[in-house]
């Protein structure tokens, strides 16, 4: 197999379960991803607090043995509400929508609790405007159902997840929140114009870039309007175009799961990693979920040395995107050990959860 590693920075990848298999084992030896990505199934989830803490610094021991890098994202889901994956006594808060007004307290129990199980980078706030009550997948995962009320209640959640240490992700550009499709499953579609956007789903995004969020995460949503062919993912239109040129956004851009089936087919396609690299997607998020077995990161990998063979340009433009991630990394990343925390903070952040859901 070909070095794969000069590679790996561009994909945070998921694990297969509780230990790593022999395939995770691989993705992370050949390709040192420049981290991981946590679901509900790398806890044990029936077990005491020192036991599946116990487990999962485990985990976390086998990552750092063969992921090659000294700091590296440890990163997962956790907005409350239907997308939380820990274990008890972690505490599971209401949606964002229930804890708005509270939104900083909340982040800084977050953040305690986020370094406690060893993560680093969360995949949060989601900043999408709920603007259309038939949305699947957004609902109550918003702030608020108009722009000024989620800048007023995720602007404060990611500056005091900062603050305590915590990498943070605004999500999804250029918003996924008017639309009537779940990109989990299809491929959404929103027909508005970029002045529509720019008077409400992009103005929580201009608003992150101003306060120098470090990661942005694209929507797997087709805009019409913005490009007739590619989701925002794949479009230089939406993310140098608008997100960079316009928006000034410098901090790294983030796909999506790529697992996700509204671009899942389009990713097997030997030239689309490249694609998406040249439109200004920096890192790749690769699940496997549900696929302990699946080699994607390593083919993605492969697929990039190929283009870079054939295309001698691209190097520039990969390497770019490379040294943004590593600067950010070597910079702003702080690394955690599990550990278990006093019930004395627990029960705090217990507290606040009852007063959120009266």
């Amino acid at each position: 197999m070909n070095d794969l590693s000069a590679y790996g920075t561009h994909f945070i990848v998921g694990l297969s379960g509780l230990s790593l298999n022999d395939t995770d084992k691989e993705i992370l030896r050949v390709l040192q991803p420049s981290g991981v990505i946590l679901f509900a199934h790398n806890f044990t989830q029936e077990a005491s607090y020192e036991e599946w803490i116990k487990a999962l610094s485990s985990l976390q021991s086998e990552i750092k043995k063969l992921i090659g890098r000294e700091k590296y994202f440890i990163s997962i889901d956790h907005e409350g509400g239907r997308v939380h994956r820990i274990p008890s006594p972690i505490t599971h808060f209401p949606p964002a929508m229930q804890y708005a007004r509270q939104s900083a307290q909340v982040a800084r129990a977050m953040a305690i609790e986020l370094k406690s199980i060893g993560c680093n980078l969360v995949f949060a706030p989601v900043v999408d405007v709920h603007s259309n009550p038939e949305n699947p997948v957004i609902g109550e995962r918003a702030f608020g159902t108009n722009p000024d009320d989620v800048m007023a209640a995720s602007v404060p959640f990611a500056q005091t997840l900062l603050a305590n240490g915590i990498l943070c992700c605004a999500k999804h550009f250029p918003g996924h929140g008017d639309t009537s499709k779940d990109s989990h499953l299809e491929l959404p579609c929103v027909d508005k114009d970029k002045a529509a956007l720019m008077s409400c789903e992009l103005k929580p995004f201009e608003a992150f870039s101003k306060i120098k969020v470090p990661f942005i995460m694209t929507a797997h949503v087709l805009f019409p309007k913005l490009d007739s062919e590619l989701p925002a993912t794949l479009s230089r239109n939406i993310l140098k175009g608008i997100l960079r040129r316009e928006l000034h956004f410098k901090g790294v851009i983030i796909s999506d799961d790529i697992c996700m089936k509204a671009v899942c087919e389009s990713f097997k396609q030997e030239n689309c990693i490249g694609d998406a690299l040249k439109a200004g997607c920096d890192l790749f998020c690769v699940s496997r979920y549900g696929q302990p077995d699946s080699t994607l990161p390593l083919q993605l990998a492969e697929n990039l040395l190929k283009i870079e063979i054939k295309d001698r340009t691209f190097r520039t433009i990969r390497a770019r995107a490379s040294k943004l991630i590593e600067r950010l990394i070597r910079k702003e990343l702080y690394m955690y050990e599990p550990r278990l925390l006093p019930q004395g903070i627990l029960k705090e952040h217990a507290s606040l959860r009852r007063q959120l859901i009266i």
